[in-house]
């Protein structure tokens, strides 16, 4: 039976964890193949990682802003690469892992509750809290760059445009003629609409192709 297309949630922070019937960490030379391999495919997919938890013998949970790029295209490339170098005669993921959107403090507090088990090098949460009671300070593992997570609150294009044009004292044909604000206008419709690539080719009379461009160009900045 095929799989059921995951819904597309208006997040882009998200809490993995991936169960194994093997032994999937058979000692710490394991843990480490496998932070190597999270790094590698971090430079490739240009996500951020906020936590990890390896310290399980048969699952791991990870942390990670996706940015422009899918989950299920970051986790595919990060557990083939891992299985590889398993090698393992018997399925190593035998189910799929499961993902959970964090839209706020409340959820990132339950998602390092979750993964904080004890304390070890295999095993990071990187985070300090925000400027105001319900964000959040997060720190990526790799690069130090942080990231503040506030409550996501799904908007309507136009709505979105709106705020926009007020926060930047300017109109939407100044939007529209000012390339460097078009870009950074694209990446926030983008993440707080839930839109699609082609809706926003149509707003802003570019292509998809373009718009898929510009998104990953500003989120590799963030």
């Amino acid at each position: 039976m095929p799989r059921m297309a995951r819904n597309k949630i208006s997040s882009t922070v998200f809490l993995v964890i991936q169960k194994s019937e093997l032994k999937l960490f058979r000692d710490d030379q394991d843990r480490k193949q496998f932070l190597a391999l999270l790094k590698e495919t971090k430079s490739k997919y240009q996500f951020a990682c906020y936590g990890f938890s390896l310290c399980d013998d048969d699952q791991f949970g990870l942390i990670i802003h996706v940015k422009h790029q899918t989950i299920s295209k970051i986790m595919q490339s990060l557990m083939i690469a891992y299985a590889k170098y398993y090698a393992s005669e018997e399925k190593l993921y035998k189910e799929r892992y499961k993902s959970y959107p964090i839209k706020n403090k409340a959820d990132m507090d339950k998602a390092f509750d979750q993964l904080h088990k004890k304390d070890s090098p295999y095993a990071s949460l990187c985070y300090y809290k925000g400027a105001r009671e319900d964000s959040m300070q997060l720190i990526d593992y790799y690069t130090n760059q942080p990231f503040d997570i506030k409550p996501i609150q799904k908007l309507e294009i136009p709505e979105k445009i709106k705020l926009l044009c007020d926060d930047h004292h300017c109109t939407r044909e100044d939007i529209q003629n000012n390339k460097e604000l078009r870009n950074q206008c694209i990446l926030e419709i983008y993440r707080e609409t839930g839109c699609s690539l082609k809706d926003l080719a149509v707003l802003f009379e570019i292509s998809p192709s373009m718009v898929s461009k510009i998104i990953k160009s500003e989120a590799n900045q963030l």
